[in-house]
């Protein structure tokens, strides 16, 4: 038994001899060529904005560095009660300590000059804010400086010296204030110094980021979609061409086809039974089988997505088991139905029907002798099925299963040829699946069960 289009595939009028616009596989394909140039490019846009900002912000928190060890060796040479040890980064030039350095301005162009550190001129000290507290063990506030700073009042060094005092020695960030703390013996030390406009600038540059991507991710999808379908197009007129001649030629077919039936059955009442007219009649409803299954393989690559109906589902699923049965029967196979009652689906009812019929076909062709076959349907998220089938097969590897519904596949020719399929019906199956939105999968235990699994959303 074979499966069958439900909508009589064998009279179906011929496909358009044009291809407008990409359909069923092709649109696949259009969607993935987009989905994996999209992919690719907001990846590249996505990296390229955050080396942007993660350099721009590496390199503002140099300067800002720069500019506190600076004021603390500026601030050291005219505070002789200073009695804190400088913690320095690695890369700082330790000589500073041993330098006399009585005035800013002979600070301009000293200390390190690396890649990211902005030149310092002689109006870098009035541009730069910032207020010094030194404290002891206890956190009781000794000494403040407030003197370059407006922003800040005494009130406000309790929060910062905590935070200071949390953080350790070294740099860090308090809101808008980086910050530098350095160890003493009597006294411990904070320099804040403000950098508002470095945040603000910081904040700017990566919302200009993000608009930029999106933006630009926007601008490349409509570029890219469109192009889409100019690339697609030479497989659009292959594929239509390959449909044209599947369609046509099954047409072509069916009148010799339909006229060696009947001279045959003619010939089988004038001479009566025979093997050789047996064999003929044989192969030429062998031909007819796989006309039909082209022709509805090419329906199904051309129509894409299929009319949707609410129908009981239920129904239709033992409706099409019952035809197995007999067959199931004669060649020694036990069906197993496990049908939950009345289960509403909307979508394809005829795509179901012919599903159900491949999926038995499969399995009463298949089925190691005196095996069960078993189908199972069940309610799957909310409104979706889950259909499965099982039988015991013979044992097949890794690479057999991954080619099962390939068209035209077989994993051994020579049970092709017993159980006279073509290799097209699983092909229709996961066709008419990926259809509907859903997917179709096969795996096999150690026990040798063959196991297809079908989730119709």
């Amino acid at each position: 038994m074979r499966p069958v289009d439900p909508r009589n595939a064998s009279d179906a009028a011929p496909l358009p001899r044009a291809a407008k616009r990409p359909h069923g596989r092709l649109a696949k394909l259009r969607k993935r060529f987009v989905g994996l140039t999209m992919l690719a490019v907001v990846g590249v846009l996505v990296f390229v904005g955050l080396a942007v900002n993660v350099a721009n912000s590496m390199a503002t928190t140099s300067d800002l560095d720069h500019l506190l060890t600076l004021i603390y060796y500026s601030e050291s040479n005219t505070t002789s009660s200073r009695t804190t040890t400088p913690y320095l980064d690695d890369d700082y030039d330790e000589d500073f300590d041993e330098r006399d350095v009585d005035d800013w301005e002979e600070l301009v162009d000293e200390g390190p000059k690396g890649f990211w550190e902005r030149p310092l001129t002689q109006e870098t000290s009035f541009a730069t804010r910032w207020f010094s507290v030194r404290w002891a063990p206890g956190g009781s506030i000794a000494e403040v400086n407030l003197a370059h700073i407006a922003s800040v009042s005494e009130r406000d060094l309790p929060v910062y010296v905590a935070a200071a005092t949390k953080a350790g020695p070294g740099f860090g960030w308090e809101g808008d204030f980086r910050y530098l703390v350095v160890r003493g013996q009597a006294l411990s030390e904070a320099i804040f110094l403000d950098a508002s406009d470095e945040v603000h600038a910081i904040s700017t540059l990566a919302l200009l980021t993000v608009a930029v991507v999106v933006v630009s991710a926007a601008a490349i999808f409509l570029l890219v979609w469109a192009l889409s379908g100019w690339v697609v197009r030479p497989f659009a007129e292959a594929d239509e061409r390959q449909r044209r001649f599947v369609t046509d030629a099954s047409h072509e077919l069916k009148t010799p086809l339909a006229t060696i039936l009947t001279s045959l059955g003619i010939l089988k009442m004038d001479v009566g039974e025979n093997r050789w007219i047996e064999k003929a009649d044989a192969s030429a409803e062998r031909m007819g089988e796989l006309v039909d299954e082209l022709v509805t393989l090419s329906r199904l690559d051309e129509e894409g997505e299929r009319e949707k109906t609410t129908f009981d589902a239920s129904a239709a699923v033992l409706d099409v088991a019952e035809g197995f049965k007999d067959v199931a029967e004669a060649k020694g196979h036990a069906l197993m139905l496990h049908v939950a009652p009345e289960l509403s689906y909307t979508g394809d009812a005829a795509g179901l029907r012919q599903i159900v019929s491949v999926l038995l076909d499969n399995a009463v062709k298949y089925t190691t002798p005196g095996g069960t076959i078993s189908l199972t349907l069940e309610r799957a998220k909310r409104k979706g099925l889950h259909l499965e089938a099982t039988n015991p097969a013979e044992p097949m590897d890794a690479d057999s299963l991954a080619h099962l519904f390939d068209r035209f596949w077989r994993p051994d020719s020579s049970r092709t040829r017993e159980s006279g399929g073509f290799g097209i019906g699983l092909s229709i199956a996961r066709e008419l699946a990926e259809s509907a939105g859903g997917t179709i999968t096969v795996e096999q235990d150690p026990t040798g069960i063959l196991r297809f699994d079908v989730t119709l959303p």
